[in-house]
């Protein structure tokens, strides 16, 4: 390259072209889709134009708006500019910052404009009164980009990214509900934004939308040149009234104090590394309910379905935490394209199973502290809104059909869910951990699941003619259930890596499991008829909570001690 400007402009199209095609692959397949299912010539009705209209403009303004690598800065521990190679280029901050800045802006209209022309071109409307707005949402969703990529080039602490997050998504949603109940429309927003002169917007609006991505790249320009000389955003005036205002602390006294044992230093740590921002995560959860909650009121004029949501929401929120728990709790480290385990983690002098139950403790705990701050919010959310009702009348439901379900049955399913989750949750460690190390393994897997699945649905169509194929295949792999369980527990006891304590403790719960299971079984109706090789795989799938104690700290040592 000539310059180091058009090393920049190649970096950027280097490593986001490929996520550039699959961007607009997905949306023109998405088009295609909705070309396809609705306007067959039996469903063309004007109706139906506009509500198809209304649900591409806000997909693919937010599939635009995310539609560049820097997102990823999101999912990874790296706080700050993503590009920080660029911190030793001879190029100025300006240019090293606007630059970036510039090509996302440029490409979320792009990735608007393109799937836009091809679906009025495809749906055949040549007027004004019924075509897809073009200038409007593309300013917007540069807006959005501008402003994400500002929040995530701009904070240097996880708390400072959140926020800045949550402001984003709050204005957005605030801005959208304003400029629609100022638009004075009756009609539901998914009817409305597909209307002629919905986006018809005055000159200072035209000028706010022009100016925030402008602003947005002041601000980032700025933080950034603070990065870059290594400072960060503090309150520097705050500090000497706060020293004035702190309490005066012994001298012999300090706060970081030495930790009573190692159990405590690892929790510590695994909490600085993971806990934190799965407690930040569970306290910011109930945004996201409400903030579509929220939208969903204004697209569909009404809260019908807000308690469903809700509901929902509330149930799956620990799986949601479970995951991003787990993938925190990994440890693992990139670094010249290899994943490895840093040398703290490798030489830490604490057995195998320890490390992994600390990290299923934390998990757990954070998880359950999220749980019942969604709980909270969610019954906040009803006493705002008049809902009570609506929860009442579900828990009456609910309390008619398990009232004659005693003590015992309550302890059983408290100890069995408890068994699933951590046993669940150690999967997803051990699986994280061993797929850096084969994961020629795990595609072959996934390819020959994704077989047999194709494979079951062309047998389903033609009448379930590999029937004795499909029994085989249900006897192996319970044997492998049976066969796997069985080594993975005997390996993991030979090699020391599990514990008797904790497999004591996991055994005991998985005897409560296993006799739940056995009582459920035989309290099924006795007209119900099971095949045997259905029995038989779900009989061997009893070992698996108990082999997932197992699984996790062998992943583990296999990556600490080869």
């Amino acid at each position: 390259m000539r310059t180091p400007l058009q090393a920049v402009l190649w970096e950027l199209w280097r490593t986001s072209q490929l996520q550039l095609l699959l961007v607009f692959g997905f949306q023109f397949a998405i088009v295609l889709l909705m070309y396809s299912a609705v306007f067959d010539g039996r469903n063309s009705g004007e109706a139906t134009v506009q509500v198809l209209c209304g649900i591409f403009i806000i997909f693919s303004t937010a599939t635009s708006a995310f539609s560049q690598s820097w997102r990823n800065t999101f999912e990874t521990n790296h706080i700050g500019f993503s590009f920080r190679l660029g911190f030793v280029r001879p190029i100025s901050t300006t240019q090293l910052v606007a630059v970036p800045m510039v090509f996302v802006v440029m490409v979320a209209p792009l990735c608007y404009l393109l799937p836009a022309l091809l679906f009025n071109w495809l749906i055949g409307i040549t007027s004004y009164e019924h075509s897809v707005p073009l200038l409007g949402p593309s300013l917007l969703a540069a807006c959005i980009a501008a402003c994400l990529v500002a929040v995530a080039w701009t904070p240097t602490t996880i708390v400072g990214r959140a926020f800045g997050l949550v402001a984003v998504g709050g204005g957005l949603i605030a801005s959208l509900a304003m400029y629609h109940l100022h638009e004075v429309r009756s009609e539901p927003l998914i009817i409305a934004i597909a209307k002629p002169g919905y986006f018809d917007f005055s000159w200072y609006e035209y000028a706010a939308l022009i100016m925030l991505p402008a602003i947005a790249m002041c601000v980032t320009v700025i933080a950034v040149d603070r990065q870059r000389h290594g400072d960060r955003w503090q309150f520097a005036r705050l500090g000497p009234r706060w020293r004035k205002l702190s309490i005066p602390v012994p001298a012999n006294r300090s706060w970081h104090q030495p930790f009573s044992s190692p159990l405590a230093a690892q929790c510590w740590f695994e909490m600085r590394r993971f806990g934190v921002k799965l407690l930040i995560l569970g306290l910011l959860a109930p945004l996201i309910p409400l903030a579509v909650v929220t939208f969903g009121s204004l697209a569909f004029a009404g809260r019908e379905g807000a308690p469903w949501f809700w509901l929902i929401a509330t149930g799956f929120c620990p799986l949601v935490y479970q995951m991003i728990g787990a993938d925190g709790a990994i440890g693992l480290r990139y670094k010249q394209g290899v994943l490895h385990f840093s040398a703290f983690d490798a030489t830490r002098a604490m057995p195998n199973d320890r490390l992994i139950a600390i990290k299923l403790l934390l998990i757990s705990l954070c998880s359950l502290v999220g749980w019942l701050w969604m709980v909270l919010a969610t019954g906040a959310y009803a006493i705002m809104s008049g809902e009570v009702q609506w929860w009442v009348q579900l828990g009456q439901a609910v309390s008619a059909a398990v009232g004659e379900v005693s003590v015992i049955w309550w302890i059983a399913g408290a100890c069995c869910l408890v068994l699933l989750y951590i046993s669940s949750t150690a999967t997803l460690l051990g699986l994280g951990m061993l797929f850096p190390l084969y994961p020629g393994f795990f595609v072959f897997s996934l390819v020959a699941a994704i077989s047999h699945l194709v494979l079951a649905i062309w047998d389903a169509k033609h009448g379930w003619e590999l029937h004795y194929f499909w029994i085989s295949e249900g006897w192996l792999l319970a044997v492998v259930m049976v066969l796997g369980s069985g080594l993975a527990l005997r390996k993991a006891l030979v090699s020391r890596s599990l514990g008797k304590q904790l497999f004591v403790g996991m055994f005991c719960l998985w005897a409560i499991y296993v006799s739940t299971a056995i009582a459920m079984f035989f309290r099924a109706p006795s007209g119900a008829s099971i095949p045997p090789v259905v029995i038989a795989i779900g009989a061997a799938g009893l070992l698996v909570p108990l082999a997932s104690a197992a699984f996790a700290p062998l992943a583990l040592a296999s990556h600490r001690h080869g």
